[in-house]
């Protein structure tokens, strides 16, 4: 973290630099491949975006930095290992399913019938991924991510704290006007923030200089 900037500048630095990737992938190929960085770059852009309009507000901070923390990991993934990028793409499948299946089962438990929407969407997404090059798959293991790529300690560090204030926790419920009073957690909360967006920087750096090659 550069201290000489404030918490928005340091910010928009990481913006800077996903925006000029942005740009550099936009010249290249829509593989697939490429198409998925662009749309992790995108998302990080607008969690960059929404954490700075509510770093004000301890409980969307906290969801913030998991997700900027998570999506670093799953960048980086992407952008080393092939194998990766193959299971991604496979998890839009599974995700999808996921969610056929929890309206239905929602108004199976409600109404005692299933929608044909939903089972027609279901037969779609199942043909989609059948007629692709790609597999259903899982979604990654962040914990497994962070151990991999040495950041172990980050993860439990930042579950053990953001869990505590996304959920409805007793702390949270019971002593929340405390913590939001107390801005040192939001200072801790934005540092991290930071510290992991020029994480973020570093693997910009390297989609650049591959495409610069």
């Amino acid at each position: 973290m550069n201290t000489h900037l404030n918490d928005n500048e340091n910010l928009d630095i990481t913006k800077t630099v996903i925006t000029k990737t942005l740009q550099l992938l936009d010249t290249i190929s829509n593989s697939d491949f490429n198409i998925s960085l662009i749309k992790l770059l995108q998302e990080i852009d607008r969690e960059i975006v929404m954490l700075i309009s509510n770093k004000d507000q301890l409980t969307l901070t906290s969801l913030h930095v998991r997700n900027i923390f998570e999506l670093h990991l799953i960048i980086k993934h992407i952008f080393l290992n092939k194998k990766a990028f193959n299971s991604w793409m496979g998890q839009i499948h599974k995700d999808t399913v996921d969610i056929i299946d929890g309206f239905n089962s929602l108004l199976l438990n409600k109404n005692k019938k299933e929608s044909t929407r939903l089972i027609a969407a279901r037969e779609q997404t199942d043909e989609i991924i059948q007629d692709s090059q790609y597999s259903s798959k899982g979604p990654f293991n962040i914990k497994s991510l962070a151990e991999t790529y040495g950041f172990i300690d980050d993860y439990f560090a930042i579950y053990k704290l953001c869990s505590k204030l996304v959920h409805p926790s007793s702390l949270k419920v019971n002593t929340y006007s405390a913590f939001d009073a107390n801005k040192n957690y939001h200072s801790i909360l934005i540092y991290v923030a930071i510290y992991f967006c020029q994480q973020i920087e570093q693997t910009c750096h390297d989609i650049q200089n591959s495409i610069q090659a």
